[in-house]
């Protein structure tokens, strides 16, 4: 989860959505650069001062959105790893549907799901119902899941 200048709260309601998974192997990486905005850095090392399964790295340097994931992509341990972006909110369900997904096809190498945006109320709008991967590449997009191998050797 590369994190920028995300609102505090958004953010919140993001670590709380992957802290809420009851997988035991979940482990989390939030990747932050300077923060500009008030409270950012603080929302980040509370929750990892609070659950250890959350490593945080900051980094002094500004660089792109991709350069942070790819950074933070180089240290995950996982054999499987989850993007999310540091504002999007995942379902209670959404992490064991992805580990069903694996154990029901250990060969698979990509996962992605479906997306809908959340307003401050926790209402869901503008669902975007995914097309089969072959039309396109880039609507891979929220809640994406790959193996690390795979990923590994695309960067």
């Amino acid at each position: 989860m590369p994190v920028y200048n995300t609102d505090p709260r958004w953010l919140r309601r993001a670590i709380d959505s992957v802290s809420r998974s009851n997988l035991p192997s979940l482990g989390t990486l939030h990747f932050g650069r300077r923060f500009h905005r008030r409270g950012v850095r603080a929302v980040i090392e509370h929750y990892a001062s609070e659950d250890p399964r959350i490593r945080v790295i900051f980094v002094a340097q500004m660089a792109t959105f991709v350069l942070n994931s790819n950074s933070a992509l180089r240290l995950a341990t996982g054999e499987f790893v989850v993007l999310l972006d540091s504002d999007d909110e995942l379902p209670a369900h959404a992490l064991f549907w992805v580990a069903k997904e694996i154990n029901d096809h250990p060969c698979v190498d990509l996962i992605y799901s479906d997306e809908d945006k959340i307003d401050i109320g926790g209402r869901r709008y503008e669902p975007y119902f995914q097309v089969r991967l072959e039309s396109s590449f880039s609507y891979v997009s929220r809640i994406s899941s790959a193996t690390s191998a795979s990923i590994g050797a695309a960067s």
